[in-house]
């Protein structure tokens, strides 16, 4: 597996945009890690654009011949035998315990299994640092790179709006605007939907998952052991998960702000977007308001 993991290139951008949002040189290294500006762009693209779950994606996780290039520069083995899989030279066995972590993610997140199986292969390291089953972990790791990439473009949006009159050095003023560049290619571009129609969706997206959650949590409530009044670990993770979803969800109402105030939007996502607030009663229950 690829030495740099997704989660850690997300963080290392994001320390990166917050020394330059700070105003402090540290953070000019972003402009040459081509990497970690590639791996944020794909995950960007997988915060709207989920692949669906399908059979046939089930089946190569139930059989094990799984064939994943995690990030640019790995090499997959495309006779990886049925049980096994095969990255960079590197052989992982695939066991019951990893199929059944891997498909209840992709229903839980509502992607694709393949997907799952990144970010289970992913968080295998997890499993000590966190002391936690692999199923945990990967629901963790999903929830983190999704905060650490929507944090990454409200800072994106941020730097790329500072006012430019201000005193600024020379280096501020070029990270500023490179990354104005930046945001105008990548996070504005409009084919087949703008940033604002994708964040309507993300908003829908975190909604419909904090409705599971909810009724996770009143039919789970039975796991709390009330003797000791201690919370189990499956509870700990499923109060992890509607943290983060309310997380997401205020990012995600931040970038459309943000996007609004640049002058993204049509008419029509902005009627789109009333409809949705029709609903704001309902989102306060969710986000426990």
């Amino acid at each position: 597996m690829a030495e740099l993991s997704t989660l850690d290139a997300v963080q290392a951008l994001h320390r990166d945009l917050v020394a330059i949002r700070e105003g402090r040189s540290d953070g000019s290294d972003f402009k040459e890690n081509d990497l970690v500006v590639v791996i944020f762009g794909r995950e960007f693209e997988r915060l709207w654009d989920r692949p669906p779950k399908s059979d046939a994606s089930r089946s190569a996780v139930k059989s094990g011949s799984l064939f994943l290039n995690l990030c640019p520069g790995d090499v997959v083995d495309t006779n990886s035998r049925a049980g096994k899989v095969t990255i960079d030279g590197e052989e992982y066995s695939i066991n019951a315990e990893f199929q059944q972590a891997v498909l209840y993610l992709s229903d839980e997140a509502d992607i694709d299994e393949i997907e799952a199986a990144r970010y289970m292969l992913e968080s295998e390291e997890d499993r000590t640092v966190l002391a936690r089953q692999l199923l945990e972990c990967g629901i963790i790791r999903y929830h983190q790179q999704r905060n650490y990439v929507l944090d990454c473009v409200r800072l994106f949006l941020e730097i790329a709006s500072l006012d430019e009159e201000r005193d600024l050095s020379d280096d501020q003023l070029e990270n500023i605007g490179v990354i104005a560049i930046y945001v105008a290619a990548t996070l504005f571009r409009t084919p087949p939907k703008g940033l604002v129609s994708r964040c309507m969706a993300g908003m829908q997206y975190a909604k419909s998952w904090l409705q599971k959650v909810a009724d996770r949590i009143t039919a789970a409530s039975v796991i709390v052991d009330n003797s000791s009044g201690n919370m189990s670990e499956e509870m700990e993770t499923i109060e992890f998960s509607r943290t983060s979803l309310v997380q997401q969800h205020e990012l995600i109402g931040v970038i459309l702000s943000r996007a609004i105030e640049q002058g993204q939007g049509s008419p029509e996502e902005f009627k789109s977007f009333l409809q949705l607030l029709k609903k704001a009663d309902k989102y306060d229950q969710l986000l426990g308001r």
